[in-house]
């Protein structure tokens, strides 16, 4: 059988978006906590830490479609885990 790795995080993010080109803004996202992660019930904690680029195209004045894509690094006991994040969605004002 094959155990699955699994990695939670939780902490707080800042977001900046200082680049705007009409309803196209780009910007940067950075942010730390704590990770857990384990298999088969054993679980470890650490820091964690986050940065990354992100894209923003306004809908409307309180609507727009988001792009982000990143790395996370998480110091565990057992050592380090390096993570890349992508991902895309809608965010809602």
């Amino acid at each position: 059988p094959t155990d699955t790795m699994t990695r939670l995080s939780f902490g707080l993010e800042a977001q900046a978006l200082p680049l705007a080109l009409g309803p196209l803004h780009l910007g940067a996202f950075a942010g730390g906590g704590i990770a857990t992660a384990g298999s088969a019930g054993v679980y470890e904690k650490g820091p964690i830490a986050s940065a990354g680029a992100l894209l923003e195209l306004d809908l409307t004045s309180h609507m727009a479609l988001v792009a982000r894509g990143g790395a996370r690094e998480a110091w565990l006991p057992s050592g380090t885990s390096t993570a890349g994040t992508s991902s895309g969605g809608l965010s809602i004002y």
